[in-house]
């Protein structure tokens, strides 16, 4: 993960550097700083479970189609021995 960890605001145009702002001003941007950085492994954890529902949604079609497949092979082996 990269460092999004705000460092400057640039606020009207004017630059203002976080750490030479007053402490509440710091405590709230940390607290945003905070807030990124869990959102951003929220959205890593969803990216992650997204991509192994997908998989196992393929997978789950695969194994139908397989057995679907055996078991039409057997329905045609019975009839035709009793044709």
């Amino acid at each position: 993960m990269n460092d999004d960890t705000i460092k400057k605001l640039t606020i009207d145009e004017t630059e203002y550097q976080v750490d030479q702002l007053p402490e509440h001003i710091q405590r709230m941007v940390n607290l945003y700083n905070d807030w990124n950085k869990e959102e951003q492994a929220i959205v890593a954890e969803h990216t992650k479970v997204k991509l192994a529902k997908t998989e196992l949604s393929r997978q789950i079609i695969n194994e139908v189609r397989k057995v679907v497949g055996e078991e039409n092979k057997e329905e045609s082996k019975e009839q035709s021995n009793e044709e």
